[in-house]
């Protein structure tokens, strides 16, 4: 199993005007992570002379990941009404992390923890009353590294493209009882896109059209 020592360092300060800012100072040192890994060749009993590579669990020489993060929430209740149903809620946060491998079969040197993105970002802007409530919400990350591949793409190290979504949330309590509900999401018609080692070498591609939704809810 691996271990890790954690230190966080966290400030906030609670705005007068309802909100609040806060910021996260983070440092991780692990030892012996874990991640899927090709080895071999080994010999499989039946098979005599026959060569093959299993992927199997195996633990990192080391890890680090260190960052910080910011966060903001302010709802703009000191505004006249109507508009004091606005707000905003805004996150980013940088994540530089490492880890190497120790196998002979990944020449890349360092790799990023497998879904940590340098650079992530969440921004908010909303409207709520006591029965309607809207949001429109935007997604950003970095590329980041995915996993190692197996198979036929043994000895490979595999990256998932940056990427970024913009949707839109509505609902509206026509009752205590009766909710109504609509949705738009990806609405930037982002893609996600894999590739392996360089940009340039296209795994897989994935189209993410935009999605619409409506919904009803009813309590008894």
């Amino acid at each position: 199993p691996y271990t890790a020592w954690n230190y966080d360092l966290t400030l906030m300060w609670s705005m007068p005007t309802d909100g609040f800012l806060a910021t996260n100072i983070f440092n991780k040192d692990i030892e012996g992570f874990i991640f899927d890994a090709v080895s071999g060749p080994v010999s499989v009993p039946g098979y005599p002379g026959a060569e093959f590579y299993v992927e199997q669990p195996v633990n990192a020489e080391d890890a680090k990941v260190s960052g910080f993060e910011i966060a903001i929430h302010q709802p703009f209740t000191f505004f006249p009404a109507p508009c004091d149903g606005f707000g905003v809620q805004f996150n980013y946060s940088y994540v530089d992390s490492e880890f190497s491998s120790g196998k002979d079969a990944y020449d890349s040197g360092k790799y990023g923890l497998p879904g940590a993105s340098p650079n992530n970002l969440n921004a908010i802007l909303y409207f709520e009353t006591m029965r309607f409530g809207a949001r429109v919400s935007y997604v950003y990350r970095d590329d980041y590294f995915s996993s190692f591949g197996g198979g036929a793409f043994s000895g490979v190290d595999r990256y998932v493209k940056a990427n970024e979504n913009l949707s839109i949330n509505l609902s509206y309590d026509v009752t205590d009882n009766i909710s109504l509900t609509a949705k738009a999401t990806n609405l930037t018609d982002d893609i996600q896109e894999e590739f392996i080692t360089y940009s340039s070498l296209m795994q897989s591609y994935y189209t993410r059209p935009r999605t619409y939704s409506l919904g009803l809810r009813m309590r008894f």
